[in-house]
């Protein structure tokens, strides 16, 4: 019996706009609803004396239950901080202000902070006047920039702010509920992170402050509200033309059908659809992103295949 003529028809791959697809948000949602943010409290004193332990403790509570670590910025140097307790302590030896103190609780998943606060430390008016002189001769940090309040899963976000100080003084960096899957650098205040599927939410009251030394100044307050990205997927148009002869030359009378091979990779067509004598063009849909490769055979009413045609291919 003679068999269907190598398929050396012309197959062609017809461009196809991408449709895209949103990916089931709520899912993560649901993920994420599943952990209660811990809770913290308390009321620092605003006042301390030279020569006085100061010492303050934040409330701080967990529904799950989970072990809480917490976090400090713009700690004053003569304090210290426990990152188990929360405890701020220690006994001042210079007069000063003390500002945009902020203590912060986190469960692994969440933080919570308080709301920011100073600590003063008067003296005697000698000295008072001492301080004030050396306070005038200070000119505080200044800090700019506009974060974007907003990333999707699997790009990278990134916020480098601007910070300049009149005097020359090395500046320094920090941050109060940074989001787990960034990272921030103490250096030049850069925040910056991939997140994940896992990731999707809401990160509220992230606040970025910079320090000469002797005082700082912060950024006001922003969140990052973090979607998850597009499922892209598209199409492609395939055509042909119908084959005419058998390899022995003889007319081809009985053409049956066409098979449709495609895949990811050019020698792994590892997915067929077969389609119906009398067509010509055939479209293949929700085709993920990537390269994709196509051919083509023809068989005729006994189930004799002919051979691959050409290989074509598309990106998406």
């Amino acid at each position: 019996m003679p068999t269907i003529r190598t398929f050396a028809a012309l197959l062609l791959v017809i461009l196809a706009a991408n449709t895209l697809h949103t990916t089931a948000e709520a899912r993560s949602w649901r993920w994420r609803g599943s952990n209660s943010a811990p809770v913290i409290s308390g009321v620092p004193a605003t006042t301390a004396t030279i020569g006085s332990t100061y010492k303050f403790q934040p409330t701080a509570t967990d529904a799950n239950g989970d072990t809480l670590i917490f976090s400090i910025s713009n700690r004053p140097a003569w304090a210290g901080f426990s990152t188990t307790s929360g405890l701020l302590t220690g006994t001042p030896t210079t007069t000063g202000t003390y500002s945009s103190i902020v203590i912060s609780v986190s469960d692994g998943k969440a933080s919570r902070s308080l709301p920011a606060f100073s600590i003063n430390v008067p003296g005697s008016s000698s000295s008072s006047s001492s301080s004030s002189s050396s306070s005038a001769s200070n000119t505080a940090p200044t800090i700019s920039g506009s974060p974007s309040t907003s990333a999707t899963t699997g790009s990278s976000y990134s916020f480098t702010p601007t910070a300049t100080d009149a005097n020359g003084d090395a500046l320094g960096f920090s941050i109060v509920n940074k989001p787990s899957w960034a990272t921030f650098s103490t250096a030049n205040g850069k925040l910056s992170g991939t997140p994940s599927t896992t990731s999707v939410g809401s990160y509220p009251g992230i606040g970025i402050s910079v320090s000469d030394g002797k005082v700082s100044t912060a950024l006001t307050s922003f969140g990052i509200t973090v979607t998850a990205a597009a499922n892209t997927t598209g199409s492609a148009t395939l055509s042909w033309l119908p084959p005419t002869t058998n390899t022995d030359g003889s007319p081809l009378t009985d053409l049956a059908s066409y098979k449709i091979y495609y895949g990811n990779s050019s020698s792994n067509l590892s997915y067929t659809v077969s389609v119906g004598n009398g067509l010509t063009s055939y479209v293949i849909d929700n085709l993920a992103t990537g390269t994709w490769y196509f051919a083509i055979t023809s068989i005729n009413t006994s189930s004799v295949e002919s051979n691959r045609s050409g290989m074509v291919s598309k990106t998406i």
